[in-house]
């Protein structure tokens, strides 16, 4: 399964590496891939930022999006979600939104990112009912994938940055 090559690096001295066959990498990556196809529901009662949601589509989340909080918790109680994403412009509104889903045994599991204004006190309420992140206003395509992926594969987060800070100390 590993094939030893001889490579050298930067500094011109040679050293063996395993590289693991492609094929094999390819068919485990992909399988892997099929299986990180975490839902993720948008509730918003502003017009969704579209390219929000086509950032996440195109990290392999499956993003559906509800218009306000009645809606949205309608959804959460009808299909399984991974990650609620909640952007509400009313502080009351998003609040009361984040105490009824963890007031719900079915839903205390569900990861719940708000969006908020900094310097509102919002973020601070909302971590205070029970959401488990947060993201500033005005919100970032590739800041809040970033934040999503560390709430749902936390694990492979760590594994990324551990790989690439190894491989740096040994360059």
């Amino acid at each position: 399964m590993f094939r030893v090559g001889t490579c050298a690096d930067k500094r011109g001295s040679g050293g063996q590496v395993r590289r693991l066959n492609d094929g094999l990498l390819g068919a485990v990556l992909g399988g892997f891939r099929k299986q990180m196809n975490e839902r993720i529901l948008i509730i918003s009662d502003d017009e969704p930022n579209a390219s929000l949601q086509r950032a996440l589509d195109g990290h392999g989340f499956t993003v559906t999006v509800a218009e306000d909080a009645n809606d949205g918790y309608e959804r959460l109680n009808q299909l399984q979600f991974d990650l609620v994403i909640v952007d509400l412009n009313r502080p009351i509104t998003g609040v009361g939104l984040i105490k009824r889903i963890r007031s719900n045994p079915a839903l205390r599991r569900l990861i719940v990112l708000t969006i908020a204004e900094w310097g509102t006190g919002q973020p601070t309420i909302a971590l205070a009912q029970g959401a488990d992140g947060f993201e500033p206003k005005p919100v970032d395509a590739g800041r809040l994938v970033t934040a999503v992926e560390k709430l749902l594969r936390p694990n492979m987060v760590m594994t990324a940055t551990a790989s690439a800070t190894n491989a740096e100390s040994e360059e």
